[in-house]
């Protein structure tokens, strides 16, 4: 599993952008191509989020994402 988090104060330019775009989609394609890849989707913003574990048989429910 790989889990890839964005600083969401961080803005990227639309040069970054432009950039960024093509290298991740190149990625994901050679990902795809290995068979490496199985499944991918966008998180939620990390506001959203809730990590819920069990330990010891009880239920701990925390907000945010911790990977």
């Amino acid at each position: 599993m790989m889990l890839v988090c964005r600083d969401p104060s961080i803005e990227l330019t639309p040069e970054e952008r432009t950039t960024i775009g093509p290298e991740v989609e190149a990625w994901v394609q050679e990902m795809d191509r290995r068979g490496v890849r199985v499944q991918g989707q966008l998180l939620s913003d990390v506001q959203d989020a809730t990590t819920i574990r069990v330990r010891g048989g009880e239920v701990l429910i925390v907000d945010g994402p911790f990977a």
